[in-house]
């Protein structure tokens, strides 16, 4: 448990203890903030792992892979994707599974290949969106809610990530045929209601979602635009309204987003080496600063060993702002860009979700 200092402005300044002075003024009283972080991952052809700061608290399957996170009441849940082994030894068809407490849950998804994307929580209910393989050999979204199926497309699709907006309703990052789609679905009735175009593809250009962030009024998707040809690919951000496309830059791989103090901020990385043939072998963390069409970059790298990536943000309850650091050492907490806490993890850990709580303690 980490104590937190609430603010509300971008910057990269030291963190300090803030205490809050009750109403009382006849018998002041202080307060601090306490901070526990969850954060969740795996390693490849190894297996995943959750950590509550730096205790290990579960590893989960072989060769499985966790892309969601949510600390209930009644436990912690956590999906993702299991892969099964060939004759070979060599990773084959993944199957989808959901985990509670480290145990793998029976969940009946309609199919038994397909993954699981990111985890979200309303009210005492958590849900997770995916893509399953139908008996016709083809792939459908579903978002699950509790351990049930509530909703699965009609046509073939995949669901690549999920967000609440503030009436409730799902919002969900589609991609059809390398475009790239936002659905909304009713929350009660479990229908869709709009569909929206967001990104199509062009020739040999497809879209690919990566993430997603559902504010008050507006909405900001990061995604990815690939050469099919090549395999080179370059991040956008989209916004709603009429603000459309925001281009970051050459070699940049957008992975979290989040809207604080009025921004739009956007997590990941830039490419900085490359090997002989082309593939990057080298990156350093960043964090883009949104504001219109216009972006300013901060480097997150700092005190990283080797490559690092942004890849996981939060805004708490608009009063925080955390950033998730990976790297070829462990794994760094920020708070408003100052490092708050360093997770010693295995090598090639990739944090993929995270969750936070955060308690009002009295000083004693």
């Amino acid at each position: 448990m980490k104590t937190i200092k609430a603010f509300s402005v971008i910057s990269v300044l030291a963190g300090a203890v803030v205490l809050l002075a009750s109403c009382n003024k006849e018998n002041p009283q202080q307060y601090k903030y306490e901070a526990t972080f969850y954060v969740g991952g795996n390693v490849a052809k190894d297996a995943a792992y959750i950590y509550k700061d730096n205790e290990l608290l579960y590893r989960l399957d072989d060769n499985s892979t966790l892309s969601g996170l949510a600390v209930m009441e009644d436990g912690i849940y956590s999906c993702g994707e299991f892969w099964n082994l060939d004759d070979k030894g060599k990773l084959h068809l993944s199957a989808p599974v959901i985990w509670k407490d480290g145990e793998r849950l029976d969940v009946d998804f309609g199919g038994t290949t397909g993954s699981l994307q990111n985890m979200v929580k309303s009210g005492k209910d958590w849900l997770c969106c995916g893509t399953i393989t139908g008996d016709d050999g083809k792939n459908y979204g579903i978002i699950i809610e509790n351990g049930k199926v509530v909703f699965r497309s009609g046509d073939p699709v995949s669901f690549d990530y999920m967000c609440l907006g503030a009436s409730g309703d799902y919002y969900v990052l589609v991609t059809d045929l390398g475009s790239v789609e936002l659905w909304r679905i009713d929350a009660e009735t479990k229908q869709l209601v709009s569909s929206e175009t967001i990104a199509s593809q062009e020739g040999y250009d497809a879209w690919f979602g990566i993430c997603m962030y559902v504010g008050l009024r507006d909405i900001a998707v990061g995604m990815w635009k690939m050469n099919l040809l090549d395999g080179t690919y370059r991040s956008y951000i989209w916004l709603s309204g009429s603000k459309g496309l925001v281009d970051l830059q050459e070699n940049s791989s957008v992975e979290s987003l989040c809207f604080f103090n009025g921004y739009c901020l956007a997590g990941g990385s830039v490419y900085t080496e490359w090997n002989e043939s082309g593939s990057p072998t080298s990156s350093k963390a960043v964090q883009w600063i949104v504001n219109d069409r216009t972006t300013a970059m901060q480097d997150f790298s700092i005190g990283c060993i080797g490559k690092s990536q942004l890849n996981l943000l939060m805004n708490y309850d608009d009063r925080f702002l955390f950033q998730g650091v990976r790297h070829d050492g462990g794994f760094q907490i920020c708070q408003d860009g100052a490092l708050l806490e360093e997770i010693k993890t295995p090598k090639g850990f990739n944090a993929n979700a995270w969750e936070v709580t955060v308690e009002k303690v009295p000083v004693q």
